[in-house]
């Protein structure tokens, strides 16, 4: 059996030929589909000319590589794994998405940062603290639990529920229930709740002896 190479895989097999010729100038074919693997590589990493929206052929053809690499292999070990139609284009839209968020990303490390400390502060004293906190994956695995502390970060107590099918909101709302139960079962009159959904935490913000944050 005989052994395929890669220039043939990435560039001479008929499907990839096809893919090349979408996208490589005319003028180029020659010296494109006539080097060897080495040549062939220095040559179109060294190109630097832009193709699209920002985006150079060295960084286009290096991720055209990757892509039929990957579906060659895919298709090698699946029969029912199909190539995407028309995928020079694919590949283009791609190439164009990650240069915008290469971009962004590098605007954002230029900006300046502040640093913020982010920590549990203690509740006043006379209080307690209940953190309570809710998950939901898929609105199929769902759950909720929550931890009261005192003045002191001394631990009063802890719980955790699963919980039916539910939202994400519905699970936050149950980790509230849950721990305002446990907190009035253990005789804790006031209450600092603490808990990361704002949803779920504007339906307890009311005067009282319960506290929002």
């Amino acid at each position: 059996m005989e052994v395929e190479t890669i220039i043939h895989a990435l560039r001479d097999c008929p499907i990839a030929s096809s893919f090349w010729i979408h996208v490589v100038l005319q003028r180029m074919h020659n010296i494109f589909f006539s080097t060897n693997l080495l040549q062939w590589i220095e040559l179109n990493i060294s190109c630097k000319e832009e193709i699209s929206e920002g985006v150079d052929w060295n960084g286009y053809w290096a991720m055209a590589c990757h892509f039929l690499w990957s579906w060659k292999n895919k298709e090698d070990h699946d029969s029912n794994v199909m190539r995407p139609p028309a995928a020079w284009n694919q590949v283009r839209k791609l190439a164009i998405d990650f240069m915008e968020a290469r971009n962004k990303n590098i605007v954002m490390h230029n900006t300046s940062r502040r640093q913020i400390q982010v920590r549990w502060n203690p509740p006043m004293v006379g209080w307690v603290k209940l953190n309570t906190d809710g998950a939901s994956r898929g609105g199929i695995i769902t759950g909720c639990g929550g931890v009261i502390r005192g003045s002191e970060g001394q631990w009063l107590g802890c719980f955790c529920k699963k919980i039916g099918r539910c939202n994400v909101i519905t699970a936050e709302l149950w980790g509230v229930l849950e721990g305002l139960k446990l907190a009035n079962l253990r005789g804790f009159k006031k209450i600092e709740l603490v808990l990361d959904s704002k949803a779920a935490l504007q339906r307890f913000m009311k005067k009282g002896d319960i506290k929002g944050s």
